[in-house]
């Protein structure tokens, strides 16, 4: 068995077969792979075509959780040993300790030993209990365990454990995901060696004789990885590596006894009957007994008859003592899958760097996304109302705490229809939002009852509305008075009608409610019980997150017709026959026998075959309980600590980091902005204050200020401010109501009079004699996985007789050569070509492109080809409807007023505007073909820089120019 292996847990198929086959060529001689990674048929084609033999390849595999047991084992080794196109497995594991099914599929794997289709047989990921427990009833010690293990989770008692039963040993993960080139430690004892971290943290394990079995996708690093055998740690580095233990976990970790204690067991104590215990169990068992919940509950599932809402959703204690651990694998495997899966993100954070996460950690290790959940089948509406008693427990004796609880339930309109559940939000309001309201006080006044019971009101959390009024002690026999009673009001209400202020009351709350923002996790909370309802019952989610527009729509209607939200009572309430009335009255003796009931299914689990499984679990869970959690284990655990908590607030520090943090993880997501600044910069005065103030320049000055004193920072902030906030730096643009004006004007006048007079603006001094040091290509080095490319070079500014020709030109190159090219051909996700207007620089930029050197060279060829063809007059029409269309389009005022403050900073006047249009109107494809050889010229000498990865950037067809000047951010 080799000392070192590949392992290729993640790699998706096509990477599967590129890093084997570079394994091999590399030296490596182990493969590592299992069933779960679904990537041993393309595993087992790379081997196959590999210049090594077979008998010198030792291929690993595992059987996944779900295969476990003797048949189940059997078969998944078959399919493994197919997929691998092989005779025979060198070493075959179990992948995780499945209590209920481990000796069954151990004598599997020692079946197949036997039969010589397996060279050895061993575990992963198990523990000292789980292999006593094979060695305790008398079967082979598993030969090797594969364990999660490195220098922050050394394993030392688990390693001499398997040293002692003469266990070989297999790190999975042996450099931290990756973190191990991040370790200062690491990297100091590395440089004595003129090695990496990661080859010192692998020499590490071979050096504890155990066998690591690294992973990685990049030629370099796998051959990295397998040259440590040509040095050795001194005694002193390895016990300093041996302090690292955190202990720290990359991985899973899961047992049974988490069922056990969360879930359901049957407890057998020495000196006390057995007793059914769990987390969940004890939970839903105070709500049995709880008049609270049970009115709750009941009345909303009292209108589904049948189906998800007819069930208790915490659990009904009732059947969870029958759910097996099994049922519970089965039910996550069937429900929880990325077809039922959906994300939510939420705040100012790098989503996409959040989503690459997601999809390295969860979707692209699972290969069957899963069945989604069947559609809610919507209740078969009812004909006649149903009038229902359901006992709540009650010890009490005394008068007045016996009384009734008689609630009224409609079901109504589905949650999705976002008008009609507004509406229905304003007509629950209207009737019951506060004690004045005129349903809440005729049932006060009533004397009915003595309150409004708390379950009263509108409910949403369903694929369908259910509406609930009724009222809280309540003497026996009343609640067909209560019933007729709040028919008769509603009736009433719909007749009578409401006041005009009641109702611009309830819709100033609602919309209030919608558009109120709280700030910090509770918005974000907010926004995710919204998104889930539209998640779940498949509205669209810009409705749900636009509600503003559907409530203005009911305000619409409303005053269209004024009996618009009482129509809604008649139709949704009055005539809707699909109701219950329940009566909850008190039961003094509902307690015993809910207790009896426990103990009678209790007597029957303990008389019947299940004891043996029952007390099996139960000791299994006592020695869980008795070894406490380990150190390692703990601490896995995030903790704040006492100086995590700030002492002071500063608000510049606050600003200055979420600004920087804000930025830098732009670079990822948003590269083409900083690729175009970067190539522009050194082309125009506005191009370089671009990149200043938005682009890398900025994001290197923010990394800078973080070990500036904040003090002198402020004072060099007022400074500036002083210098800027004055009356002859100052133009103003006013967007109001006419009527307004004045009152705006004379607000602003007393403002403005309180400024200084201070210094005019001045043009900027020797400004070319700073571009012309600055380097014209660079690569900038990001996490990114896709390139962001730009070329920017002189052009045509808008004073120019051919500035219209380049505008079409522009088109031309977006709407055609570069969609197919780009987009269609080479893959990029988006593209542009931007013109300075008012400086004449012209950039080419590609958006989430996986390539570089093929890209620039689209970029050069487009006006290659404009430069020899004519473009049709057709289609220099086509430019010109978008081009004009854009600009003639309806603006909102405020969009209307930035661009006329636009004209008036650049001097730009309806006269000039005009000779544009005019020059664009007589564009010919001649004047194109002009434009296009032109700038053909200038981007010969045009700037280009990429934001990218190492990887991408070691592309032979990558321009030499690019790799000469590569920018590392210390960021």
């Amino acid at each position: 068995m080799p000392v070192f292996g590949y392992g290729t847990y993640k790699l998706l198929p096509h990477a599967a077969i590129v890093g084997v086959s570079c394994a091999l060529s590399c030296g490596y001689r182990m493969i590592d792979t299992a069933s779960f990674y679904g990537n041993e048929k393309e595993i087992g084609k790379a081997v196959q075509s590999a210049q090594v033999s077979r008998q010198d390849v030792f291929l690993t595999t595992k059987v996944w959780n779900t295969d476990q047991g003797y048949q189940n084992t059997l078969k998944a080794f078959e399919r493994s040993r197919l997929a691998l196109d092989t005779d025979y497995i060198d070493l075959y594991l179990v992948h995780w300790p499945m209590r209920e099914h481990l000796v069954a599929t151990w004598e599997a794997l020692e079946s197949i030993y036997q039969s010589g289709k397996v060279r050895a047989i061993g575990v992963s990921n198990f523990h000292e209990s789980h292999i006593a427990l094979l060695l305790e009833k008398g079967y082979q010690c598993p030969m090797v365990n594969q364990i999660e293990l490195h220098p922050y989770l050394n394993q030392e008692k688990l390693r001499k454990y398997c040293l002692q039963k003469n266990i070989a040993v297999e790190s999975w993960s042996p450099v931290m995901k990756g973190n191990a080139q991040h370790d200062p430690v690491l990297m100091r004892i590395a440089d004595k060696y003129d090695k990496t971290a990661v080859q010192v943290t692998l020499r590490w394990h071979i050096q504890h004789g155990l066998i690591p079995i690294p992973k990685s996708q990049t030629a370099d690093r796998i051959q990295e990885n397998i040259d440590v055998f040509d040095f050795t740690l001194e005694e002193k580095d390895m016990k300093k590596i041996d302090q690292f233990n955190k202990p720290q976990r990359y991985g899973s970790h899961p047992e049974k006894e988490m069922f056990l204690q969360e879930g359901i067991r049957i407890e057998f104590p020495d000196k006390a009957p057995a007793m059914f215990q769990g987390v969940v169990y004890n939970e839903m068992m105070g709500n049995v007994f709880n008049k609270e919940y049970i009115i709750s509950t009941k009345s909303f599932s009292s209108v589904f008859e049948s189906g998800t809402y007819s069930y208790e959703s915490g659990g009904d204690p009732d059947e969870i003592p029958f759910l097996s651990y099994e049922d519970f694998l089965a039910y996550h495997r069937r429900y929880y899958c990325l077809a039922n899966c959906c994300i939510f993100l939420y705040g100012n954070i790098p989503s996409e760097k959040y989503l690459q996460v997601l999809e390295e950690e969860i979707f692209s290790r699972i290969q069957d996304s899963g069945n989604p959940i069947a559609p809610y089948d919507p209740v078969s509406r009812w004909k006649q109302p149903k009038h229902l008693r359901i006992p709540y427990p009650s010890t009490q004796e005394q008068e007045g705490e016996n009384r009734e609880s008689v609630l009224m339930n409609w079901l109504l309109s589905p949650t999705k229809d976002i008008s009609r559940i507004l509406s229905l939000q304003l007509v629950s309001e209207l009737l019951m939002g506060n004690k004045a309201a005129p349903l809440y006080r005729a049932l006060i006044e009533s004397g009915i009852g003595e309150n409004l019971s708390s379950s009263s009101g509108l409910e949403l959390d369903a694929y369908e509305s259910v509406f609930s009024v009724g009222m809280d002690g309540m003497h026996v026999g009343r609640e067909k008075e209560m019933e007729d009673f709040i028919l008769y009001t509603l009736t009433d209400i719909t007749k009578s009608g409401v006041a005009t202020t009641q109702m611009e009351a309830v819709f100033r709350k609602l919309e209030f409610a919608i558009r109120e923002v709280e700030g910090g996790a509770r918005n974000g909370m907010k926004l995710l019980r919204r998104i889930s309802r539209a998640w779940s019952y498949g509205v669209n989610l810009n409705s749900v997150l636009n509600l503003s527009s559907y409530l203005q729509d009911v305000r619409d209607n409303t005053k269209k017709d004024h009996v618009y939200l009482l129509s809604l009572i008649t139709k949704e309430l009055l005539q809707n026959t699909h109701r219950t009335t329940i009566a909850f009255y008190p039961d003094t003796k509902l307690q015993s026998k809910k207790m009896h009931q426990r103990e009678t299914q209790l007597r029957n689990i303990i008389q019947s075959s299940q004891k043996e499984q029952a007390y099996s679990d139960f000791h299994t869970f006592l020695r869980m309980q008795e070894s406490c959690d380990s150190p390692a284990d703990l601490s896995c655990i995030p903790r704040l600590k006492r100086d995590d908590i700030p002492h002071k607030i500063e608000r510049l520090q606050v600003i200055h980091l979420e600004h920087f943090h804000m930025m830098s993880s732009s670079l990822v997501h948003d590269g083409h902005r900083f690729a175009y600044y970067r190539a522009a910069q050194s082309l125009s005065t506005a191009a370089d204050l671009a990149e200043r103030w938005d682009g890398l320049r900025q994001l290197y000055l923010l990394h800078a200020l973080k070990s500036k004193n904040y003090e002198n920072l402020a004072e060099r902030f007022s400074t500036i401010a002083k210098k800027l906030f004055v009356k002859n730096r100052l133009s103003i643009s006013v967007v109001c109501p006419r009527k307004r004006k004045k009152d705006i004007i004379t607000l602003l006048s007393d403002e403005i009079a309180s400024l200084p007079l201070g210094e005019k603006m001045r043009a900027p001094r020797g400004y070319q004699r700073i571009i012309e040091k600055r380097t014209r290509h660079e690569a900038i080095l990001t996490h990114s996985s896709v390139s962001y490319n730009a070329i920017a070079f002189p052009a045509l500014s808008v004073l120019s007789p051919q500035y219209s020709a380049q505008r079409i030109l522009a088109h031309l190159l977006d709407n055609e050569y570069f969609w197919e090219k780009l987009r269609t051909r080479g893959g990029a996700y988006s593209f542009a070509t931007l013109i300075r207007t008012y400086e004449g620089v012209m950039a080419m930029i590609s958006y989430r492109d996986p390539h570089i050197g093929e890209t620039f060279q689209v970029f050069k060829d487009s006006l290659e080809y404009f430069s020899t063809h004519l473009c049709s007059p057709e289609n220099i029409d086509l430019a010109l409807f978008s081009i004009v269309g854009k600009e003639e389009r309806t603006f909102v005022p405020s969009e209307q007023g930035n661009i006329q403050f636009r004209y008036y900073l650049y001097n730009i006047d309806t006269e000039f505007r005009q000779y544009l249009r005019d020059a664009l109107l007589h564009v010919t494809p001649k004047d194109v073909q002009r434009v296009a050889q032109m700038l053909l010229q200038h981007i010969q000498s045009g700037h280009m820089v990429t934001v990218t990865n190492e990887i991408l950037l070691k592309q032979e067809t990558v321009p030499r120019e690019l790799r000469q000047h590569i920018l590392h951010l210390p960021f």
